[in-house]
């Protein structure tokens, strides 16, 4: 139904639930000597209005830290929260913590569909990272809060430096605490977290040995072992 009178006239429509894509429409009129006007069905100045009554969602959400392995980062590591919607949206609202304690990220950047963030971790950081994000697109719809990544990527933060608890010497001597030619000296380690393996240097009388060690152990476990010989 149109209201107005004389040359101008308008008409509403309010959106309802299910309406989706362009707005088309038709306008017939006749003037009062019954002049038939020639069917309208575009804008004079290029408007248009487009009925979006779909939720935004995202089609990929992942984390990842720069570190060799992308699970893991330590102090100064840098962790992205990537973003990427099924429709252009505003730019999200993304709450970011470690371990539970909220952390400021850089703040979200990018458009249409695609948004990122990222946090560089500091002292003291340790735990899970997790976080929360919400959307709405440019209609104004309201997505569900997403709080897991869509690829079960995940990063744990660990900025605190392994120690070790037992560390012992000794050969396979009769008399452990010597050693001569052809003796085994082992290095016991106990870590206090799980360690890659560790690196040895053996020095006998202030000066490097000249043979490499061997090394076995896992975890927190690690031992080093170095055959003594002449050259010692």
């Amino acid at each position: 139904m149109c209201t107005g009178s004389g040359t101008t006239y308008s008409t509403t429509y309010t959106v309802q639930s299910g309406d989706n894509g362009v707005f088309g429409f038709t306008v017939d009129a006749s003037d009062i000597a019954g002049n038939n006007a020639v069917q309208v069905t575009s804008t004079t100045n290029s408007t248009s209005v487009t009925a979006d009554n779909v939720d935004p969602s995202f089609s990929a959400v992942t984390v990842a830290s720069n570190n060799n392995n992308t699970a893991l980062a330590k102090e100064s590591g840098v962790i992205t929260l990537s973003l990427t919607a099924n429709e252009d949206i505003q730019t999200p609202t993304v709450i970011l913590s470690v371990g539970g304690s909220s952390k400021t990220h850089s703040g979200v950047s990018g458009s249409g569909s695609s948004y990122s963030t990222t946090y560089t971790v500091q002292s003291g950081d340790s735990g899970v990272v997790s976080f929360t994000v919400d959307a709405s697109d440019n209609a104004g719809n309201t997505g569900l809060q997403v709080a897991s990544t869509t690829n079960a990527s995940s990063v744990t933060v660990d900025t605190t430096l392994p120690t070790f608890s037992t560390v012992d010497i000794s050969s396979n001597n009769a008399t452990s605490t010597l050693a001569k030619h052809g003796d085994v000296v082992t290095l016991n380690l106990t870590a206090s977290e799980t360690v890659n393996q560790p690196y040895v240097v053996f020095k006998s009388g202030g000066a490097s040995t000249s043979n490499s060690p061997t090394y076995s152990g896992s975890g927190t476990q690690w031992a080093a072992a170095y055959t003594v010989n002449t050259l010692t």
